[in-house]
């Protein structure tokens, strides 16, 4: 690395050979893929640390992996070169409070990217774009947990919590589903 390792190293998994590889960022925001065996497949600078750990998603529904993360300012998707995917990077309207939460809530590889920014959680489509309908009311405290999906039953719950321990249980809309005050 060309500076020590900021974060903790992230097992991905590369969809041409199913090996595992190793992303992680260096003190000086530099974003690296590490094959098995050590080599440097490529490093990307990014404008700040990520938050949280990368996730991988099959944006295009065809069995190919790109990473998804964000910093505080931006919202990236990187292809398997390390290269952008259109229109990602996105600028973030606030700086983000905690890693975002990646959604698939029924399995189709419809992805939701939710970002706590601040006492707002905004939510993106894989097309760059605020999702309609996404109705989250601003909260009184800065969001700073990332945001978990859960399912049970039929139902679906999403759940963070903000700096003074309020934990807000949420519909897929981003509305109170379970009232905690």
């Amino acid at each position: 690395l060309d500076e020590p390792a900021k974060s903790q190293p992230t097992l991905v998994r590369n969809h041409y050979s199913k090996a595992n590889e190793v992303v992680l960022q260096d003190e000086g925001n530099t974003l690296y893929l590490i094959d098995p065996k050590g080599k440097i497949l490529w490093k990307k600078q990014l404008d700040g640390p990520i938050l949280g750990r990368v996730k991988q998603i099959d944006m295009f529904r065809n069995n190919k992996l790109q990473l998804v993360f964000n910093t505080a300012n931006k919202l990236y998707i990187l292809d398997r070169n390390g290269q952008d995917v259109a229109p990602f990077p996105i600028q973030l309207p606030a700086s983000a409070t905690a890693p975002l939460g990646v959604f698939d809530y029924s399995g189709t590889r419809d992805y939701r990217l939710v970002v706590p920014c601040g006492k707002r959680m905004l939510n993106f489509g894989v097309d760059g774009r605020q999702v309609k309908g996404w109705n989250f009311t601003a909260v009184n405290a800065n969001l700073i947990t990332e945001p978990k999906h859960e399912v049970l039953g039929s139902k679906d719950f999403i759940h963070l919590a903000d700096e003074g321990g309020a934990v807000f249980v949420l519909n897929r809309r981003g509305e109170v589903r379970i009232p905690l005050r």
